[in-house]
């Protein structure tokens, strides 16, 4: 077994036994709102190589006693931003959209409810990170991804319903849908403000 596998082993192990303890102590205390959030890191190679947004964005166990049905699960993808306006809601407080622009309330989602109010989920990640992901961005509509590589002015588009691993690029066969996503992304960037990342004139390739 090898020393990767065997810290994965341990993060499992070691999520199973906090979510078993948090269990625990919200079946006594039914206001209390269990979050058990693993953003995979390295682990998974279809977040870390390709870029966000291949299922969810997290692996997340999210429960509110007396809110969510028991024993449900919901394959809806989510978003870390959604935490902070769902947290609002349901500690009764009001939403702060100023703060959490990008982020929507999963209530719904707590509730039963398949499907969220809105049309997409957008990343931006305009560094260099040790998996070898260099700047750029994402979209996801639905089962589309669209990843876009800011150095090297190109996109890739995969349907991720049929192609998980993100292996057939789809840009060509289906134009038309790539420029959708793709003037989505670029609008949603405006909208927000986000930074690009600007060329160093002085370097050399070396």
């Amino acid at each position: 077994m090898t020393n990767r596998s065997l810290f994965a082993g341990f993060r499992v192990a070691s999520a199973s036994l906090l979510l078993l303890c948090s269990l625990a102590v919200a079946s006594e205390k039914p206001n209390v709102v269990f979050i058990l959030v693993d953003d995979l890191g390295w682990m998974n190679p279809l977040l870390s190589w390709r870029g966000p947004g291949t299922s969810p964005s997290f692996s997340s166990y999210l429960s509110a006693l007396g809110v969510s049905p028991a024993g449900s699960t919901c394959g809806v993808p989510v978003t870390s931003t959604d935490l902070y306006p769902t947290i609002l809601g349901l500690a009764g407080l009001p939403a702060m959209p100023s703060q959490h622009s990008d982020g929507v309330d999963l209530a719904p989602l707590l509730k039963g409810k398949k499907m969220l109010g809105r049309k997409a989920i957008y990343w931006h990640y305009p560094h260099y990170h040790g998996s070898t992901w260099a700047p750029g961005g994402a979209i996801r509509a639905g089962d589309w991804k669209l990843i876009e590589f800011f150095e090297e002015e190109k996109h890739e588009l995969y349907r991720l319903g049929n192609d998980l691993g993100e292996r057939e690029d789809l840009s060509r066969r289906y134009p038309e849908k790539a420029k959708e996503l793709l003037d989505m992304l670029h609008r949603w960037r405006e909208d927000i403000g986000a930074k690009m990342p600007e060329r160093n004139a002085d370097f050399s390739g070396a």
